[in-house]
């Protein structure tokens, strides 16, 4: 199901984007009141679980709407993050995927405020590392992550977005030490490649 709901949501934001690649830049010419741009970004976030530091990457892709963004992402732990769990030697694999909504304040500038929310659902499960067993698994975790930041014009094309914030997980039952072992803060660096037709 939410497989299946995942892909349905990509599959509608590749169609808008397919769509808009063949309209003008707004929709209402000559007065330009909407501004509509494609765009993806890759993803670095810095975080700590369970006292560990902890590096996950991802992406999304989506549209902009004036100062609003819509998209969806997915983000998954790269970071080698062990525990030692009733006499084994276990690995933490972890990843969520969802929605994002951001905000980028206007401003003339080439720094302007930024903010974002993700909301999404998640996997995280423990696999002995001898025998990459799965041990322990969570299939049903909820992941909400708001982030506040700046956002750099670098290029015509091309904005950074440096944030930080916060990750709630709930639903999580993994025999780790403190029940809230994924929560965390976040440090998160975003590039973002964007396009709008002229």
């Amino acid at each position: 199901m939410k497989t299946t709901l995942k892909q349905l949501i990509l599959l509608i934001v590749l169609l808008l984007q397919a769509e808009l690649q063949a309209q003008p830049k707004t929709l209402w010419q000559p007065t330009g009141l909407v501004t509509l741009t494609n765009f993806g970004m890759p993803v670095l976030e810095l975080s700590a679980i369970d006292g560990q530091v902890a590096l996950m990457t991802g992406g999304a892709t989506g549209i902009g709407i004036n100062h609003f963004i819509t998209a969806v992402y997915g983000q998954w732990l790269i970071s080698e993050n062990r525990f030692r769990v009733e006499n084994q030697d276990l690995k933490l694999n972890f990843g969520h995927g969802g929605i994002l909504l951001g905000y980028q304040a206007p401003t003339q500038g080439k720094v302007h405020g930024y903010g974002n929310l993700q909301i999404g659902w998640g996997r995280a499960k423990l696999k002995n590392t001898t025998n990459r067993q799965v041990i322990f698994k969570d299939d049903n975790l909820l992941v909400v992550n708001p982030v506040l930041g700046v956002h750099i014009q670098l290029i015509a094309y091309m904005k950074l977005h440096l944030t930080g914030g916060y990750r709630w997980v709930r639903g999580n039952a993994l025999p780790i030490p403190g029940g809230t072992m994924l929560d965390s803060w976040t440090i998160r660096c975003t590039v973002v490649f964007h396009w709008q037709d002229q």
